[in-house]
């Protein structure tokens, strides 16, 4: 499953903060070019690093469960903290 998003104007997000949480818990935390997943994502949450620079911030979970439907909500601090972006996204069952 992939979450889109994507930083507009297009800028570099490689030195800035990531963070995609959803309903319950953080998935994913990008800080200081790492990457951290959240508990019960481990393995399966990543980010399109090489898109960073194309301002590409987008979310993939693998391994798609049940569990995973809900809000997600991506948040992207510039390094200063002078601009913070909120990106909603929304995972439902298709039937």
């Amino acid at each position: 499953m992939i979450i889109p998003c994507h930083l507009s104007p297009e800028i570099s997000a490689v030195d800035m903060e990531i963070s995609w949480s959803n309903d319950t818990a953080r998935v994913c935390l990008y800080k200081d070019r790492q990457v951290t997943e959240g508990i019960g994502y481990e393995g399966r949450a990543s980010l399109f690093i090489h898109d960073l620079p194309r301002g590409n911030v987008s979310l993939r979970v693998a391994d798609f469960r049940e569990s995973d439907l809900g809000v997600y909500i991506c948040q992207v601090t510039s390094k200063n903290k002078t601009q913070i972006w909120n990106k909603y996204g929304c995972v439902r069952p298709i039937y």
